[in-house]
């Protein structure tokens, strides 16, 4: 495995996908791992009420297709969220933690991503915010005594719009923890100076999602989501650089990645051998590997590509039957 993670979240992913196929396609699309989703619906919540049995199996599938669940988005505190009005939503809310960090344990993840909301669909107060505040010392305290990563995203709402306005809560709770999960889109769409913002958190952040978004402005709310790489506003190649300058990276990039559209263009461009695409990907490969490390000369980067585009070309010309049709599900995305 890469010493540097490259994962994919389960969403990118059809939703009626096996473990066994979500592995597999995972694994064969050259990923290392799988980031599991507990949203808000009922049958995603509904796993961290898994027997142990249904644990066991999870655990061994991923096993037997070599690939890793290091990481979980825990999103379902957005209906249920710690500083709701409602006591029994608050409870919720508890319950849904606890039992997240045992089923983490028991998986084997690590990492946790909390949504960054102290409320969502209810008015915010000052109220929310306190009952937010005590809701995650309780959720840090949980998370340590179980030696689990519990990370704050940083949202699409104005709350948790910032790493510098996650670190109020990273001086409240003072736990090694503690982090925070930043998406780089989001980071982007609220116009943060990008530069101060990883610098000011880079010794808490436990993995980074890359995605598109478009900002914030006076006339628009933004959009932060439903966006093709290309069709936004992030300026990855700087974030890149940013973070090769914080970290003092060289030829590899220090982040976990949670694809959500790029697996689904590389993937149908090969079964459709459209020759512009795996022209094209190597191109962009060999363009950020140039900016990364000067090191990276002419004669690396024709073989660089023709490597690329032979193994496009035979994975287009030798995929098996089973194979076709583990992909066509990835095409009616």
């Amino acid at each position: 495995m890469r010493i540097h993670p490259l994962g994919i979240y389960e969403k990118a992913l059809p939703k009626d996908l096996t473990w066994k196929e979500r592995f597999e396609i995972a694994k064969q699309s050259g990923f290392d791992y799988v980031e599991m989703s507990v949203d808000e619906t009922d049958e995603r919540l509904s796993r961290l009420d898994w027997t142990k049995q249904q644990r066991k199996d999870f655990v061994s599938t991923k096993i037997d297709c070599g690939i890793l669940t290091p990481s979980m988005c825990l999103s379902g505190h957005r209906k249920y969220p710690f500083g709701s009005h409602d006591p029994k939503i608050r409870q919720r809310a508890y319950d849904i933690m606890a039992k997240a960090i045992e089923l983490a344990n028991d998986l084997g993840i690590r990492n946790i991503q909390l949504a960054g909301y102290d409320v969502y669909y209810e008015e915010q107060d000052e109220g929310t915010l306190e009952r937010y505040d005590e809701g995650m010392r309780k959720a840090v305290e949980m998370a340590a005594g179980a030696q689990v990563m519990l990370a704050t995203e940083i949202m699409d709402t104005p709350f948790m719009s910032s790493i510098t306005k996650w670190q109020r809560w990273n001086k409240m709770l003072n736990s090694p923890w503690f982090g925070v999960y930043p998406d780089v889109g989001n980071l982007t769409a609220w116009n943060n100076d990008l530069d101060q913002e990883l610098s000011s958190g880079i010794d808490k952040i436990t993995a980074i999602h890359l995605k598109e978004t478009l900002p914030v402005s006076n006339t628009c709310k933004g959009q932060f989501r439903d966006l093709q790489f290309g069709e936004g506003t992030v300026d990855f190649v700087n974030i890149f650089k940013i973070l090769k300058k914080l970290n003092g990276i060289k030829d590899y990039l220090i982040f976990i990645i949670s694809i959500i559209y790029l697996i689904d263009i590389i993937l149908t461009s090969l079964l459709s051998a459209n020759v512009f695409y795996m022209t094209f990907i190597p191109i962009i490969i060999i363009g950020i590997l140039q900016k990364l490390s000067p090191k990276f000369n002419t004669k690396q980067m024709r073989y660089f590509f023709i490597a690329m585009l032979t193994l496009c070309l035979f994975i287009n010309t030798n995929q098996n039957n089973q194979q076709y049709e583990t992909y066509e599900k990835i095409d009616d995305l």
